[in-house]
């Protein structure tokens, strides 16, 4: 009976391993035309939570494959990418959001 609940023990364990896909770290910088770009929120999709980039414009996210990066700040357009498998370094260019005002 032990071996039993060993052998089970041991595959349920394996199998719970191999279901989790495995999370990287996506690290890089955020700018504009002229300058890094600090308080600059990127957010996985759907998620709570988040980073926000450094004074040097830098940020570093823990993520997964399919996860969608959202990054944000007041003023500027939104950016949405897609975490590939080969994605590791993201260097972003934001723009400035222009609206043009009625009369």
């Amino acid at each position: 009976m032990k071996k039993v609940l060993l052998t089970l023990s041991i595959c349920l364990t394996a199998s719970l391993g191999f279901s989790q896909e495995p999370q990287k770290i996506i690290f890089g910088t955020v700018s504009d035309d002229f300058r890094v770009l600090k308080d600059v929120n990127i957010t996985i999709k759907g998620n709570d939570g988040g980073v926000a980039t450094d004074s040097d414009g830098k940020y570093e996210i823990q993520t997964k494959e399919g996860d969608v990066l959202v990054f944000s700040r007041m003023g500027l357009l939104p950016i949405e990418i897609r975490v590939e498998d080969v994605t590791r370094v993201l260097n972003v260019t934001m723009f400035e959001k222009v609206e043009e005002l009625k009369e």
